[in-house]
């Protein structure tokens, strides 16, 4: 089986869109890869309720995701 970025970074955009939080957690996780383009990431950053960034444990993906993409 080969890898495709393209395909991963379209199922993490599915992720990123979804109704629910454990998928967009999902997502977050994903945007961490080095491969994921920086732009993808901001955008899931900025889309997300600030309760939800705030408010929950997904904090601890997002400054896992933070450093990824400044770098």
């Amino acid at each position: 089986m080969t890898k495709s970025p393209a395909i991963a970074l379209d199922v993490a955009e599915r992720w990123r869109n979804s109704p629910f939080r454990l998928m967009r957690r999902l997502a977050i996780f994903a945007f961490t890869n080095q491969a994921a383009p920086g732009e993808a990431a901001a955008d899931m950053l900025i889309d997300l309720p600030a309760g939800e960034l705030f408010l929950t444990k997904l904090s601890v993906e997002v400054y896992r995701l933070i450093p990824v993409q400044v770098a």
